[in-house]
């Protein structure tokens, strides 16, 4: 309203200046007519009246024009006053405007700066903000022109340090220094390189100066206060724009920690589905540093595995690393080594700036690759770590608790994934040892032949143990010395040929004389075996099982390896039930040995009194004869009783441990359950072997008493296993009489009979097909009852015929030939006889003929 009010004042005043001009000439020119006409004289007399109205006009006109100068000075004032305060208000309203279209802090502080030219013209502006003291400078304007930019953003000096900073800071209004080459207050280092004049006014955020609004130029006494305070107005929408960015800040980090989480737990999901999916654990590790490594965003990541000593860990997987090292690179798992500090930390380890970390050393690995920021984690095992994740980075990063449960995460999947393999693994192991177990086992129960089965035992604890070697050697208890017998491996012909020099000291003999397994890790550092026998091997750790059987040291079996390693208690705990069994094995071949020499022994002499004997009656000679057999199953009985003593106790250990293993596994896979379905088939023929040598061992008489022959021979075959092929046709009289007899030894004798039969016409001995055993009974004499089984089978071939009762006798590789000769025995020792007939090829019969009992028919 001011501004209206001086402008119509203004013209009004010309207008009457103007008006009064004309009508104050115009009466001057009347008066000057009326004059000359009055005198008749055109001039005009500058006195009396007319003079001094004259006079006192032109003061009034002259009055009149000072006022009109002064009020347009006034005018022209108000009106560049009224046009700075539009452009103020414009540059304001143009700022607001950017204020609330833009959330990005550099477009809207450089409209800001835009605007502030504006208003109060410049040749250099910066707005500088500061945290913790330091200040920097984070938008400029003329700085480009000057080739300053880039200097200017990269400037770093602490605000304390700057004078007219401190005073804004104090004062939080706008400061101005009109000469900076005069001031006492201003910087001198820059003044030979600085701007003439300054203003700035302070950028206040919640009542906290932030920063600085800084206008320079190069004339001095450029800026006033007046220009400094309209500064302020900008620095407050300076504070309002880093509010506003601050908080688009916040959601976007917010948004970006949401999104972050989001994509971990969605690879966390992918790499569980993997993993359970998955039985093979490299893809799974590839997929996971990959993963890894885009969601944290960094350039490299690995899996450490934890190597069997534990000293090292391999890099299993990876992404990032140079070519040729993922596999082969190996890292310390002690403190030379951020993976080492993990393990032995057991928990996250998070690395800002690897090159200061002093918790540990920066492993070559880390620092050949220029790593500076990292985190680890520790990927557990089912009884110690199986190794480490890790995830790194070129660059400065402060890894977030986000990263790390993620990274934890991977980490339980890993771990989880692994121990499901190790569990696999495990099992597979068990079902390899079973299998392997069970073949040594066979082996011992099948072979007689000591240096065969001793090289095929050896064949298997090698292939038990993954070993390089193996090595069998029988200890000489006389002689006190090892007698190397079998090897496998690269010494397997040269091995049974090495002999100790005196007084070295061997493997063996720390073994025998330990009487328990014997680890030597490294085997030029141990005092179980001579330095000189060492180096005759390529062997590095060796474990000695001892090979004990009923008491009796029989040597000591050697596993050996070319590299070092350390046997784990599950090892050494196999090794020594293997090792059992290949003591038994040749405990039962030595025992055979023996029998085989005392029977040949018997044999000569046999001969040798045959010879002069020959002049003797045939009764004399039969009797001579029955003296000899019997003498020899009195022999034979004697050791038949102290081998099953031997061997029925570690059978039934094998039995219960079968039947432990059939009561732990829940659901047993099928070839588990083959292999204890044969380990307790093979003890089954085993028992019964054992029951035929007590039998020989026992001397007690036949408990006889009235028996149904025909319903003994029924008992016998319902006690017998018949496959389906075989038919059993019965041909039974009965009006028969009873006989005299022991009703179990019946049975125990028809049974053996009708198992061979079953034998015989079955493979491998005959094709498959239908057969058919035929069982008989008949009177063929008054008093005697006779009862034949006759068979579809092979028949017995005719060179067989005169041995079939001689004791050790047998066509069968699970046999020891002593059914049989049991079976006559028990028949003669009824009163009774036993008569085998055959035809190549057509089967056979057995005929047992027993007397009736002559007290009830």
């Amino acid at each position: 309203m001011d501004t209206v009010r001086i402008s119509f004042t203004y013209e009004q005043t010309k207008r009457y200046l103007w008006r009064a001009g004309i009508a104050w000439t115009a009466l001057l020119a009347g008066f000057w007519l009326l004059h000359a006409i009055l005198t008749d004289s055109v001039s005009l007399p500058m006195s009396g009246v007319i003079g001094a109205v004259w006079l006192a006009g032109m003061g009034i006109i002259g009055v009149a024009a000072q006022k009109v100068k002064l009020a347009a000075r006034v005018q022209r004032q108000a009106e560049k006053t009224a046009r700075a305060q539009s452009v103020l208000e414009e540059s304001l309203h143009d700022s607001a405007i950017i204020l609330n279209s833009t959330l990005e802090l550099n477009e809207a502080l450089d409209r800001i700066l835009e605007n502030v030219a504006r208003v109060a013209p410049y040749d250099t502006a910066n707005i500088i903000l500061f945290e913790e003291g330091i200040a920097r400078i984070v938008r400029t304007r003329g700085y480009v022109e000057r080739g300053l930019e880039d200097s200017a953003l990269h400037l770093r000096f602490p605000v304390h340090d700057i004078p007219s900073f401190q005073k804004m800071m104090a004062s939080g209004k706008p400061y101005v220094v009109m000469d900076t080459q005069t001031d006492p207050d201003w910087d001198a280092s820059v003044r030979a390189y600085g701007p003439r004049s300054y203003a700035g006014a302070p950028v206040i955020l919640k009542g906290e100066t932030i920063g600085f609004l800084n206008l320079n130029s190069n004339e001095p006494g450029f800026f006033t206060l007046a220009q400094a305070e309209k500064l302020g107005a900008f620095a407050t929408q300076a504070a309002a724009a880093i509010r506003n960015a601050q908080m688009y800040e916040k959601l976007r980090e917010s948004e970006a920690k949401l999104q972050s989480r989001l994509r971990q737990q969605a690879a966390v999901a992918q790499l569980g589905q993997m993993a359970l999916s998955q039985t093979d654990l490299f893809p799974l590790f590839d997929e996971t540093v990959t993963v890894v490594a885009d969601v944290l965003d960094v350039a490299f990541c690995k899996i450490l595995e934890r190597l069997p000593d534990g000293d090292a860990l391999l890099l299993r997987a990876g992404v990032g690393w140079r070519d040729g090292l993922v596999g082969q690179a190996v890292v310390g798992a002690d403190l030379d080594s951020q993976a080492g500090y993990t393990l032995l930390s057991n928990e996250p380890v998070i690395v800002t700036d690897l090159t200061t970390d002093t918790r540990f050393n920066g492993p070559p690995l880390l620092v050949e690759h220029g790593v500076i920021s990292g985190v680890s984690i520790v990927i557990q095992g089912r009884e110690r770590p199986f190794g480490v994740l890790g995830a790194h980075t070129t660059q400065y990063r402060e890894f977030t608790q986000d990263d790390v449960n993620f990274l934890q995460a991977a980490a339980h999947i890993l771990a989880a994934a692994a121990a499901r393999r190790e569990a696999e693994e495990t099992l597979r192991q068990n079902i390899r040892f079973l299998r392997l177990l069970n073949d040594i086992t066979r082996t011992a129960a099948s072979s007689l032949n000591l240096a065969e089965m001793l090289q095929h035992l050896a064949d298997r604890l090698g292939e038990l143990f993954n070993a390089d070697g193996c090595y069998i050697t029988l200890w000489d208890e006389a002689q006190q010395k090892p007698l190397p017998a079998a090897s496998y491996g690269p010494l397997r012909d040269v091995y049974p040929t090495l002999q100790a020099e005196p007084g070295e000291r061997t493997m063996t003999e720390s073994v025998v004389q330990a009487g328990r397994p014997l680890v030597a890790e490294d085997v030029f550092n141990t005092p179980y075996l001579s330095r000189r026998i060492a180096e005759m091997f390529p062997t590095r750790s060796m474990l000695g099982l001892p090979l004990v059987a009923g008491g009796q040291k029989l040597g000591a079996a050697l596993v050996s390896f070319h590299q070092t390693r350390r046997f784990t208690p599950d090892e050494i705990a196999r090794g020594e039930q293997s090792a059992a069994q290949v003591a038994l094995a040749i405990a039962r071949v030595r025992l055979f040995e023996e029998v085989q020499r005392q029977a040949a022994q018997l044999e000569q002499l046999v001969a040798k009194r045959t010879i002069e004997l020959e002049d003797v009656s045939q009764e004399l000679r039969q009797a001579q004869e029955e003296l000899v057999r019997q003498e020899k199953m009195a022999v034979l009985g004697q050791l038949a009783g102290s081998v099953a003593h031997e061997l029925r106790n570690p059978l039934g250990a094998m039995r219960n441990a079968v039947y432990a293993l059939n009561m732990l596994l829940e659901a047993p896979a099928p070839d588990v359950v083959d292999l204890l379905y044969v380990l307790n088939s093979e003890i089954d023929v085993s028992v019964s072997i054992i029951g035929s040598l007590l039998a020989y061992a026992s001397h007690q008489p036949p408990l006889q008493r009235s028996v149904d022959i025909n319903e003994i021979a029924r008992q016998a075959v319902a006690n017998t296993a018949v496959p389906p092929h075989i038919q059993i046709v019965y041909r039974l009289d009965g009006t028969l009489p009873f006989v005299y007899a022991d009703p179990t030894l019946l049975i125990q004798v028809f049974s053996h009979i009708i198992r061979n039969a079953v034998q015989s016409a079955s493979p491998p001995y005959a094709p498959e097909g239908d057969a058919r055993i035929t069982i008989q009974t008949e009177l063929p004499e008054p008093d005697t009852v006779a009862i034949s089984f006759a068979d579809t089978g092979v028949g017995i071939p005719p060179e067989n015929m005169d041995k079939l009762f001689e004791p050790l006798f047998s066509t069968k590789a699970k046999g020891i030939g002593l059914g049989l000769p049991l079976a006559k025995t028990m028949i003669e020792n009824q009163d009774g006889r036993i008569e085998v007939s055959s035809e190549g090829g057509k089967g056979a019969v057995f005929t047992v003929y027993l007397p009736v009992d002559k007290g009830k028919h």
